[in-house]
């Protein structure tokens, strides 16, 4: 499958694969802090503790959405 490309687009990581879809990731500062994925056109959001655990479950969705899609 195709590997998301991230820019960053402060404050945010952003990867758009497709027209209507992009993930995001933001990191949010809190008594526990954590990064919050969000899959516009996907899912409304997930927590998870570093930047990178966000990123390898973007792309395991996203692979598993093309594969499931009949694009």
């Amino acid at each position: 499958m195709a590997k998301l490309n991230w820019s960053g687009e402060i404050p945010y990581h952003v990867s758009r694969p497709s027209k209507g879809v992009h993930y995001s990731i933001e990191f949010v500062e809190a008594p526990v802090s954590y990064f919050e994925l969000r899959g516009v056109g996907v899912f409304p959001f997930r927590k998870f503790l570093t930047l990178s655990d966000a990123k390898e479950a973007a792309q395991r969705i996203h692979d598993t959405r093309r594969s499931t899609s009949h694009d």
